[in-house]
């Protein structure tokens, strides 16, 4: 780069011309650009999700070019890919590993490591409350 900035960039999937790594559509052909692949590295998320009457716990992987998981889910693509997934059954989760949810059939997303911390708050808060009350 000529102007000495630190950007850095990548190459349109469709066109070929260098467009910078945080670019949505590609400002020399037009093309969306959602998946291009970087050096960077993406993260795993563990979630919580309900598709066709089964609840999955497991990881989803949210690339560097996506900024939230509802971002990830709303793309065009077909499927969310999970890995270290659990069902939840009736008194046990059962072991899967890796699945492939159709996105249609997804009723709910939840991020587990909210799901939990707003679980124990709501622990502390009943625990609190019932000690208060037997003061009293």
């Amino acid at each position: 780069m000529e102007d000495g900035s630190t950007e850095r960039s990548a190459q349109c999937p469709m066109c070929a011309e260098s467009i910078k790594v945080e670019a949505i559509i590609c400002k020399h052909c037009g093309s969306d650009t959602h998946n291009i692949v970087t050096e960077e590295e993406g993260t795993f998320v563990r979630v919580r999700l309900k598709a066709s009457d089964k609840v999955y716990n497991g990881d989803i992987y949210v690339p560097p070019n996506v900024r939230r998981v509802s971002d990830m889910l709303n793309d065009r693509r077909s499927f969310v890919l999970m890995a270290n997934t659990t069902e939840e059954a009736l008194n046990r989760e059962l072991s899967i590993g890796f699945v492939a949810i159709n996105k249609t059939a997804i009723e709910w997303v939840r991020d587990k490591s909210v799901v939990e911390s707003e679980c124990c708050e709501l622990k502390s808060e009943s625990i609190f409350q019932s000690e208060s009350n037997n003061k009293q």
